[in-house]
């Protein structure tokens, strides 16, 4: 069994190139020994022969040149950095915009203070002031009684 594995592999790259001396050796001994094998060889050989045997002459449409020639010319313009150009623009353009709906989501914005303007102008934080003021009422004192 791998020899016939081994048979039917050499026979199909016969087609491909020249066997070593050894490689044919062996098939050689092989079509011999086994008629399974000879009989697969000789209906491959007889079917690649009726395909080379059969022509087939095709008739190209006239339209078929220029369609040809316009698509090479296709192809050749894609190689040209020209037919690339709005794409790359188009990339830097968009790279660009995203980084800076980047920086502008990264970005810190300074917090504003929540000021009551309910409880009166002392709690008010001066404009130079980052911070407001913290104003603590004044602790009672306590009475410490038994």
């Amino acid at each position: 069994m791998p020899n016939c594995r081994k048979f039917r592999r050499l026979c199909l790259e016969r087609e491909d190139r020249e066997l070593r001396p050894r490689e044919t050796a062996f098939v050689d001994s092989h079509r011999e020994a086994c008629d399974p094998c000879r009989i697969q060889e000789a209906a491959s050989v007889n079917s690649l022969n009726m395909l080379r045997a059969i022509t087939m002459t095709v008739q190209p449409s006239d339209s078929y040149d220029s369609k040809l020639v316009r698509r090479v010319k296709i192809d050749r313009g894609r190689d040209r950095f020209a037919y690339w150009f709005p794409g790359i623009v188009s990339a830097g353009i968009a790279s660009f915009a995203m980084f800076a709906l980047l920086q502008l989501v990264t970005s810190s914005h300074p917090v504003k203070p929540f000021i009551d303007r309910s409880a009166g102008a002392q709690n008010f934080a001066a404009p130079d002031q980052i911070e407001p003021r913290l104003l603590l009422a004044p602790e009672a004192p306590r009475s410490i009684t038994r």
